[in-house]
């Protein structure tokens, strides 16, 4: 639809994040409108791989962000573990002043 009504201006090379593209079109427009009936065939392909790459890009950010919260929730348990035995230890000498004390 944007290559319809606005490719004559290159509007779907700045949608495709293809500014440079898209000003030449602007300039030029798109070269004397020559290349909006090119783009006819090509601005399908375009768009499949920009879609592609998007979907590429949002599926490795989610898997960073599981990544990281495995490593957290991993992490967690080690670090409470750590914290218990300290407790422990701390308890068990202040068992043993009593003791000595008492």
């Amino acid at each position: 639809m944007l290559w319809f009504f606005l490719g004559g201006f290159g509007a779907h090379f700045f949608y495709l994040h293809k500014p440079v593209w898209g000003v030449i079109k602007l300039i030029t427009g798109n070269g004397c409108m020559i290349g909006w009936l090119i783009d006819l065939f090509l601005v399908g392909n375009m768009v499949d791989a920009y879609d592609a790459q998007v979907r590429a890009d949002n599926m490795e950010q989610q898997l960073q962000q599981a990544t990281t919260i495995i490593q957290c929730l991993r992490q967690r348990p080690q670090q409470q573990l750590h914290h218990n035995h300290k407790t422990m230890q701390s308890s068990q000498r202040n068992s043993r002043n009593n003791l000595h004390t008492g």
